[in-house]
């Protein structure tokens, strides 16, 4: 989706308050989520992918961990130079 994507968290901590499109052209929705630790939480789900399989899994796909690794190679680039930096392809 093209431009930003703004997340803030609400009062509730399960859940969250986005903004899709462009910053301040949309209403903030809210997004619920699940409530607890986030390790135990990914560490179950990897659990569950050894035991029952692919299907399993609850994780990120391969191209949303890329996605991931490309946005915080831009939060480092943008440290070091302090300017914008754009994503890599």
């Amino acid at each position: 989706m093209p431009g930003q994507f703004v997340v803030s968290i609400t009062s509730a901590k399960e859940v969250l308050q986005i903004r899709r499109g462009f910053a301040n052209t949309l209403p903030m929705e809210p997004l619920a989520v699940p409530d607890g630790n986030g390790f135990r939480l990914e560490a179950e789900s990897f659990a569950a992918l050894l035991r029952d399989g692919d299907s399993a899994w609850t994780g990120a796909t391969p191209a949303e961990s890329v996605d991931i690794l490309l946005t915080m190679d831009a939060i480092r680039a943008s440290a070091k130079s302090g300017q914008w930096e754009k994503l890599a392809a």
